[in-house]
Formats: C-alpha cells, sequence, structure tokens
C-alpha cells in the first residue's frame, strides 16, 4: 500500500519544487486551495484571499508551517531547502496523536 502523503508535506514538496527561485504565498495559496475544492478557481478579490493564512503564517501562540520549515528569499518568495522526514506536527495540516 502506497504512503498516503499529508497536505503540509504536499505544500512543503510543492514549495521545494520552485528551487532557489520559490513560490509566492498565492500560489501557495492556490495549491492548497486546489487539493481541498479542485473544481473551485482561486479569487484573490474576494473570500479566498486569506485560504489557510493561520496554517501558513500561524497565530499569536502558533508557528505556521511557513514559518516553521521555510524561508524566504530575496525577492520575497518561499522557499523550502529540505522537506522534512516523517509526519509534521504542531500545525492545522497534520493529524493529532492521540494516546
Amino acid at each position: 500500500m502506497a504512503k498516503k502523503i499529508r497536505k503540509g508535506e504536499k505544500v512543503l514538496r510543492f514549495i521545494n519544487k520552485a528551487g532557489d527561485k520559490g513560490r509566492r504565498f498565492t500560489d501557495i495559496q492556490r495549491f492548497i486551495m486546489k487539493i481541498n475544492r479542485p473544481y473551485s478557481e482561486y479569487d484573490s478579490s474576494t473570500t479566498d484571499r486569506g485560504y489557510y493564512c493561520s496554517a501558513l503564517s500561524g497565530t499569536y501562540n502558533q508557528k505556521g508551517l511557513l514559518e516553521q520549515f521555510c524561508i524566504k528569499n530575496d525577492k520575497g518568495r518561499w522557499t523550502c531547502p529540505e522537506v522534512p522526514k516523517g509526519v509534521i506536527y504542531g500545525n492545522r495540516f497534520s493529524a493529532r496523536v492521540l494516546k
């Protein structure tokens, strides 16, 4: 059986594929939206503009996916030099482990 790739890992792989060029925040939002709503189009002028911002950028008490695993290049685009191995914990993208 093939390993199920979680959304956080898919996002980091998407960013990593861009290499040093990086990805714009909006491109990352569009990618996530395609995963969640494959038949919808992204509209940056309305409701989709803030799509997944808390999960990507974080909140007052929690780091977001980008802050944890990515860096901004000199053009302001996000790069992910290395996709972490294993489950990504601590953000909205991952499943919680219950004991």
